[in-house]
C-alpha cells in the first residue's frame, strides 16, 4: 500500500506497482482453479482471461533464469544418462559441488551460487562422502558453509510423495538431484500415460511448488543399433519429449580414463557443443581434456627446466669444488626459485652431488 502512495512518476516504483499487481492477478487465478478443483465453485464457470497476440507481443520479455547457462534453467526437470559404470553419480555430484559454491564447472557458466539437494539411494554413503569430499578438494571448493544437502536412501517415497516434496523443500531456489531414477519412480519405464503420471507431471509439481530444478540420473537401456544418441536413455520416449534438459556421459573408445559429455537438449536454448572429458579417478573429478592437456604439458616444460639446470649446476659443481650456492647458481644461470630447489634435491636424491660443511651459514657443494 505504500508503494501507491509514492511518486508516481519514480520508474522504479511504477514497474514495482505494475509487478505487484501481475502477481496479485496470478495469484486470483491460482485461487479460482484451486477451489474449481476442490469443488467449491460449483457448477459456476471458471473464470479465464486468454491473452490476445497483441496483448502477448506488448509484455516485455523476462529473460531465462539459469542455473547452468543454456543447460540447466530455473525450475527445469531434466536427465543424465549414461550406461553403467560411467561414473555419471560423480559427475552429477561435481555439478552439485560447482552450483552450490556458483563456480563455473567445464567451461559452463555458473551465475550464482544456489542451494543444491542431492538425494543419494545408491552405493555406499561412506564412499559417496570420500568421493564428493575428494571432488571438494580437487576443485578448490570449500565444504564449510556450502548449501550443498545429502539426503540418504531408506525413505522409500516416489516422485508423487508428499515426503519427496517436502526434502525438496531444503534446496528452494536450487537444484535436486534424484539419483537414481528405479528409487523414485515405480511404475513401468515403457509407458508413456505412467511415465507422465507417475515421473514427469510430479516433478513438474515439485519444481514450482518448491522452486527447483530437479535432475534424476538415469541409465542407458539394453544395447541396440536401433538406439542411438538420446534414445540409448531406457524407457518411453515420453521421457525425453517431456524434459527440459537431456545431458548423456558417453565413454570415448579406446581411452578408458577419458568420457564425452552430450547435451542433447535445452528446450530454453541451443545445447553447448559436446566435450571431452578427462575423469581423474583418484580424485572423484573432471576436468576437460583440453585442461588435462594443458597440464600435463606445463609439467613437462617445468621439468626441462629442473632437468637442465640440474646438468648446470653439476657442472659448475664439479669444475669448482667446494663453492657456495650462491656462487655455483651464479655461473649455472638465473632462473625460477622453484626450479633451482627442485633441481639441487634431485641431485642429492639421485647422489649426483654431495653438501659438506658451512661457511657461517652458507653450504658448499662437491661432485659425488
Amino acid at each position: 500500500d505504500n508503494v501507491a502512495n509514492e511518486d508516481p512518476e519514480d520508474p522504479v516504483l511504477a514497474e514495482i506497482k505494475r509487478t505487484r499487481e501481475r502477481l496479485l492477478a496470478k495469484l486470483r487465478e491460482v485461487d479460482e482453479i484451486e477451489r474449481e478443483h476442490s469443488g467449491e465453485l460449483g457448477d459456476a464457470p471458471l473464470k479465464v482471461k486468454t491473452p490476445s497476440l497483441e496483448d502477448i507481443l506488448a509484455e516485455p520479455d523476462v529473460p531465462t533464469s539459469w542455473l547452468v547457462e543454456n543447460v540447466l534453467s530455473h525450475r527445469a526437470i531434466g536427465m543424465l544418462v549414461a550406461e553403467a559404470y560411467m561414473s555419471k553419480s560423480t559427475w552429477a555430484a561435481s555439478l552439485a559441488l560447482h552450483i552450490a559454491s556458483g563456480r563455473d564447472f567445464l567451461g559452463w557458466r555458473i551465475p550464482e551460487a544456489r542451494p543444491v539437494l542431492y538425494w543419494q539411494t545408491e552405493g555406499s554413503v561412506s564412499r559417496f562422502k570420500y568421493r564428493i569430499s575428494a571432488a571438494a578438494n580437487y576443485y578448490g571448493i570449500e565444504i564449510k558453509g556450502l548449501p550443498l544437502y545429502l539426503e540418504r536412501s531408506g525413505l522409500g517415497e516416489d516422485f508423487r510423495s508428499p515426503a519427496f516434496a517436502a526434502v525438496a523443500e531444503r534446496a528452494r531456489g536450487g537444484l535436486v538431484i534424484a539419483d537414481t531414477s528405479g528409487a523414485f519412480y515405480f511404475g513401468d519405464e515403457n509407458s508413456a500415460e505412467e511415465v507422465r503420471a507417475g515421473w514427469i507431471r510430479p516433478l513438474k509439481a515439485v519444481s514450482v511448488s518448491a522452486d527447483v530444478a530437479c535432475v534424476t540420473v538415469h541409465h542407458h537401456g539394453k544395447p541396440s543399433k536401433e538406439r542411438e544418441g538420446h534414445q540409448k536413455g531406457r524407457g518411453s520416449s515420453a521421457l525425453y519429449g517431456d524434459m527440459d534438459t537431456w545431458i548423456r556421459i558417453e565413454n570415448v573408445p579406446g581411452v578408458p580414463t577419458q568420457r564425452q559429455l552430450i547435451v542433447d537438449k535445452v528446450r530454453e536454448a541451443m545445447p553447448p557443443a559436446p566435450l571431452d572429458m578427462e575423469f581423474i579417478a583418484d580424485r572423484a573429478a573432471f576436468a576437460p581434456v583440453s585442461q588435462v592437456d594443458r597440464e600435463q604439458a606445463e609439467e613437462d616444460e617445468e621439468n626441462r627446466a629442473v632437468f637442465g639446470y640440474a646438468a648446470r649446476f653439476e657442472e659448475v659443481v664439479a669444475a669448482h669444488p667446494g663453492w657456495t650456492t650462491k656462487q655455483v647458481e651464479e655461473l649455472a644461470g638465473a632462473c625460477r626459485k622453484e626450479t633451482r630447489l627442485a633441481a639441487r634435491k634431485h641431485l642429492l636424491s639421485h647422489e649426483r652431488v654431495r653438501v659438506d660443511g658451512r661457511k657461517g651459514a652458507t653450504l658448499t657443494w662437491f661432485k659425488e
